[in-house]
């Protein structure tokens, strides 16, 4: 009933938890069998193990023996459970309460006729239909895929209210934070079903991969979720194929990867050295081991399949990397790769060298070559593609091949007094040891005169792609479909083309000009590329003016962080005075107005969307619109307020203050539209909503739209959430650290409140506070733009250590020296860019060009 507290325990053992349980070797590489006893209170109260409970008439003379030896036994009732496969201590796990389910059989497993329920507490009991569906469909998908049955007799889902992990694979019991499991089917939230259905999948993928085949040590940690996060988009697809997974992996999971793998401090996929704590262990849980490897892995089975022939039959054009590579494909020599990996590793552990063996076996192809410099390298190579010949070079001849090169995202383009050599700045293709060589690199490409994508490999410093330099004004696309892990430079001719071309969603796709935008922008930090290429392809994308999520995505993901750069860092490197300088004055400024009329403003007002008789794109949702428009929305509207477009604000602050409530596609939009406005009013009506909701979907939406306070007293109000107990644990990281992440004052303010509450944070949480608090914080290293800031955290973190996460220091550290080299670099010429832009554009209406200017390299054209 409202009102009345009930208890949920459960388990959560992974990294080093089961310890603390048992005596056990609490290590991957062990395994065993496990038989488990759990008494508990009689029903209403469930239990749930991995396995199910054991009907015989030994286990159930077990359980009455147990139960009989304990004292007020009559309360209590004894579930003896089957013995489990061999598995690691860190996947054993039981919940008991008092839980309700939805159940079905499907059509899968070992026998063929597999149960799956889905499990939360009563009042969520109708909400959970849409987890067991989609959860009946990754079983039967990844079955289909691999060509191996899952293994064990059962399949439990549990929503747990307050779980920090967010979801736990453990083997036939998957834990997940309810916000995670539960839909509202009637009320048609397009995010809430995409999402779930993503981790849904991911949690049922590591069935195979970490809970049949384990990695053999938490250094590869990579090999358990690297394969979840690929497959989980599989998974997912075989359930809402009309959502296309696929379509957002690029921008979302490899455009994270890579960000993460620029980061100094960012680890190998497989590490050679051993991890010395927990909170090691625990720091492997990142963008790296999900992300990257995903999308290593999405590279190198796009290659296999990209044409050529297997076992003797051509196999179909995987028309490139467009090619999403679902089961319908008859040969498949990647998955015939795995399937060999998962027979031979049943019930045991692998490393990479299993994995790549298994798969050169399969295609005889010698991948463990290929692969190593992916796994045993930090970082990722640059393509330059047509780079500028050396000085004492002879022109290319008319009709010669583009040239190629490879480099060290982190390298400098030429060398800099003062910088720091380092031999992994440099290509190097004369060394046969994979950490500093340089990496084999399969290059999907198109031009403009052959629009069918082709094929390139090679693992030297230069090469050359067997096709003639598109003539002036032409383009010609390396990495096509977004699929290599690494970015891709240009020379300016080159780049011209591209930008002119990328107007047209018929010559450049739009996963292909998500990928610009996003190479271009990450080259710039670096000091590889102009800022302004970055510039000018935003401007194609506003002109543009299509109704696709991919360059939408990562166009606004880095006009918001150039914000920060411009607005924050001008007052922070270069000092308070440095804003009276004609180079910076109003720069902030030129940034809004431009990106209002020139780039989010002509899809907010002009955009075709379907069956809706004005153009434009408002909080409004009609009936039957595609799935990447009702995604799209929210993403657009909120990242063109971040930018300054007050108008969306304001219509979400009316809205919500009407009492209408939002279609619940927008609803968490005009949650942080109304809250950006930086009115007490709305701040205090998103609050008050808050607390009274009920759904955990609502309010973690809620909650997240607190995160976007404007202004001292709100976004003091908004951190001091945090210590209040209708807040769970399981959101209090992510509550900090999504105030912290709107840069600039809210950031200052953040770090000053961890500071000046981190016994009373700490004090509500009980266990290892870096994973539950610390990591979260990660997602601010690369904010810093002060040597003050990033003192003052040095100097918290070594009064209280083990609350950061071990590599945060270097991190921030290097986001630091990035920020402020940036500033000093390329700064000023982003400034006279936008300047110009701003002004064209209003002089016409928004259609202005501020002109070209900046190529490749690191002083720009």
């Amino acid at each position: 009933a409202a009102g009345q507290e009930h208890v949920v325990a459960s388990t959560h053992f992974e990294a080093l938890g089961a310890r603390k349980a048992f005596p056990c070797f609490d290590e991957p590489s062990f395994k065993a069998t496990f038989s488990l006893r759990i008494t508990a209170p009689p029903a209403p109260w469930v239990t749930l193990s991995n396995m199910p409970a054991d009907a015989s008439a030994s286990g159930r003379r077990r359980a009455a023996r147990r139960a009989r030896a304990l004292l007020d036994a009559s309360d209590l009732v004894t579930t003896q459970y089957a013995r489990s496969p061999r598995m690691p201590t860190y996947l054993v796990a039981w919940v008991m309460g008092q839980l309700q389910s939805v159940q079905s059989e499907c059509v899968a497993g070992q026998s063929g006729k597999l149960p799956v329920a889905v499990w939360a507490t009563p009042d969520r009991a109708g909400l959970l239909d849409t987890a067991r569906d989609a959860a009946c469909a990754s079983v039967r998908a990844l079955e289909g895929l691999l060509g191996v049955p899952y293994a064990l007799p059962k399949l439990d889902l549990v929503g747990i209210p307050n779980f920090a992990a967010g979801a736990m694979e453990n083997w036939g019991l998957i834990m997940y934070r309810e916000a995670r499991l539960v839909v509202d089917a009637a009320e048609g939230d397009v995010q809430q079903e995409f999402d779930v259905s993503l981790v849904v999948g991911h949690e049922v993928a590591h069935s195979w991969f970490g809970n049949l085949v384990t990695t053999h040590d938490w250094t590869e940690l990579w090999l358990n979720e690297g394969f979840a996060s690929y497959f989980e988009n599989a998974a997912a697809d075989a359930f809402r194929p009309d959502y296309k997974y696929f379509d957002y992996f690029a921008p979302s999971v490899a455009a994270s990867g890579l960000e993460a793998d620029a980061d100094v401090a960012a680890h190998l996929l497989s590490r050679p050295e051993r991890l010395t704590s927990l909170d090691d262990a625990d720091n492997q849980f990142d963008d790296i081991s999900y992300d990257k490897g995903a999308s290593v892995l999405r590279m190198l089975r796009t290659f296999l399949n990209a044409g050529g022939t297997f076992r003797g039959r051509p196999l179909a054009d995987a028309t490139g990397a467009q090619r999403m590579l679902l089961a319908e494909q008859p040969e498949d020599p990647f998955l015939e790769g795995l399937k060999g990996y998962l027979g031979a590793r049943a019930f045991n552990t692998s490393t990479y060298t299993d994995l790549w063996a298994a798969l050169a076996e399969a295609t005889g192809q010698p991948i463990g070559d290929w692969m190593n410099t992916w796994t045993l390298r930090r970082g990722y190579p640059i393509l330059s593609i047509d780079p500028a010949p050396a000085s004492n070079a002879p022109p290319p001849a008319p009709g010669a091949n583009v040239a190629i090169t490879q480099m060290p995202f982190h390298a400098p383009l030429a060398f800099e007094v003062g910088l720091p050599y380092s031999q992994d700045m440099y290509c190097n293709d004369w060394s046969a040891d994979p950490k500093d060589s340089s990496w084999w690199i399969p290059v999907a490409y198109t031009t403009n005169d052959s629009p069918a994508t082709r094929w390139h490999t090679f693992n030297a410093c230069d090469s050359s792609l067997p096709v003639p330099l598109p003539a002036a004004g032409g383009w010609l696309v390396a990495n096509a479909g977004r699929t290599g892990f690494y970015r891709v430079n240009y020379s300016q001719p080159l780049w011209d083309g591209l930008i002119e071309a990328a107007r047209d969603p018929a010559k450049i796709s739009k996963v292909d000009l998500a990928g610009a935008l996003d190479d271009a922008f990450a080259m710039s930090l670096v000091r590889q590329l102009h800022p302004s290429i970055f510039l000018r392809l935003t401007r194609s994308l506003g002109q543009r003016a299509a109704l696709e999520f991919a360059p939408w995505s990562a166009a606004l993901h880095v006009l918001r962080r150039l914000q920060v750069q411009v607005q924050v860092q001008v007052q922070e490197i270069l000092s308070t005075a440095a804003l009276d300088d004609p180079k910076w004055a109003g720069c902030a400024e030129s940034l809004r107005a431009y990106a209002t009329a020139a780039v989010t403003g002509p899809l907010i007002s002009g955009a075709a969307v379907p069956n809706q008789a004005a153009p434009g794109l408002g909080l409004g949702v009609g009936q039957g619109e595609p799935v990447e428009l009702r995604l799209l929305r929210p993403a657009v509207l909120v990242g063109a307020a971040s930018l300054g477009n007050e108008q969306v604000v304001t219509a979400a602050a009316e809205l919500l203050a009407s009492g209408a409530p939002p279609h619940p596609d927008v609803r968490s939009a005009v949650y942080r539209l109304a809250v950006m406005s930086g009115e007490e009013s709305a701040f205090d009506n998103v609050l008050k909503l808050y607390k009274a909701e009920r759904s955990a979907p609502k309010r973690a939406q809620l909650l997240r739209g607190l995160r976007y306070a404007a202004g001292r007293p709100l976004i003091r109000r908004a951190l001091e959430l945090s210590l209040d107990p209708e807040v769970q644990t399981q959101d209090i990281g992510g509550l900090i650290a999504g105030v912290g992440a709107r840069g600039g004052l809210a950031f200052n303010m953040t770090w000053q409140f961890v500071f000046d509450n981190v016994e009373q944070l700490l004090g509500r949480f009980k266990g290892n506070a870096m994973y539950s608090f610390g990591r979260q914080l990660n997602d601010l290293a690369p904010l810093f733009t002060s040597d003050a800031s990033f003192e003052a955290v040095k100097g918290f973190a070594a009064a209280r250590p083990g609350v950061l996460a071990p590599t945060f220091l270097e991190s921030a550290n290097d986001g630091l020296h990035k920020n402020q080299q940036w500033l000093v670099a390329q700064g000023a010429d982003a400034c006279a860019w936008l300047d110009a832009a701003a002004a064209a554009a209003e002089g016409t209406g928004g259609s202005g060009d501020s002109g070209g200017g900046g190529g490749g390299g690191a002083e720009g054209g």
